[in-house]
């Protein structure tokens, strides 16, 4: 809030009350308020008996008309000359919250507070309902239709027959019907597959299936030995998989080569080519840079 000193202090002061109060009123029916800050004003209990400033008459009347109350705290402004002076940082919060969790306090002697004011502390606790439910795992959704390898005019088909067996029944067809029978047709010619745990399907190469060839031959031959921890048959397992991994890195290598020198390649002719590869770089979500391009 505006301090002391400026010929239009008070009305400033004022004006700020207006717009908190407007936020309030407006939201209040649905919400509860929690204000905290310097405030720049002292009302606490000291000036009970004592003919109130036209700020604190006005800060009075705005807690008054908005329903909000505080609990006092001892004083939190330090004056220049080393005094503790008034208490001007206050927590507000609406009268609905239970004053026995808004347990407001002074925290004195903090190292790291090189502030002219005391902060201060309060607990509200606060209740929050999820309206967000569970979705039942069992819950089985249709595959999407690969339109590129479906009979398109055969679909077509299926979709008349089904609208017109639903028009045979009744004259005005449900939208519920409708859409269950589409929904039948586009999973008769959905293709279900299950997907494929390899990562980074593209990176093959003849290298690779060799390799992962005897990856596999060697992890049979260890495990019909009793998967012993040192031997022949061990040794030939970690030896296969760390071959299959070099192909692996050097096909990954391999690829990259190509795409960068396809950039360089595309970057004086073929300028539309050129930044759609840069794009395609980007949106590999990289935090770092291996390459300057």
């Amino acid at each position: 809030m505006p301090c002391r000193g400026s010929k239009y202090v008070n009305s400033e002061f004022n004006d700020i009350l207006d717009q908190l109060r407007e936020i309030i009123n407006k939201y209040s029916p649905k919400y509860q308020f929690v204000l905290c800050g310097d405030w720049n004003c002292d009302i606490s209990s000291r000036y009970q008996n004592i003919k109130l400033s036209e700020r604190q008459a006005a800060l009075r009347n705005f807690l008054q008309e908005t329903n909000l109350t505080f609990n006092e705290t001892d004083v939190t402004f330090i004056h220049p000359n080393g005094q503790e002076v008034s208490t001007i940082d206050y927590i507000f919060r609406s009268n609905e919250i239970d004053p026995d969790l808004n347990l407001t306090k002074r925290l004195d002697m903090l190292p790291s507070n090189t502030s002219d004011h005391h902060p201060i502390h309060t607990t509200i606790q606060c209740h929050f309902e999820s309206k967000i439910k569970k979705v039942e795992k069992n819950i089985q959704y249709p595959s999407k239709v690969n339109w590129s390898k479906i009979d398109l005019e055969k679909y077509q088909t299926e979709i008349t027959n089904k609208i017109n067996e639903l028009e045979a029944k009744e004259k005005i067809i449900d939208v519920k019907d409708l859409i269950h029978a589409l929904t039948v047709v586009q999973e008769n010619f959905s293709k279900k597959s299950k997907p494929h745990k390899q990562k980074n399907t593209h990176i093959w190469n003849d290298e690779i299936a060799l390799a992962l060839l005897n990856n596999k031959k060697a992890l049979f031959d260890w495990k019909e030995d009793g998967k012993p921890k040192s031997g022949k048959s061990a040794t030939l397992r970690k030896n296969s998989r760390s071959e299959l991994r070099r192909a692996r890195r050097h096909e990954i290598a391999r690829q990259r080569d190509e795409k960068y020198a396809e950039i360089m390649n595309t970057r004086s002719g073929d300028t539309k080519s050129f930044y759609k590869l840069i794009n395609n770089q980007r949106k590999q979500g990289k935090t770092s840079i291996a390459e300057i391009i």
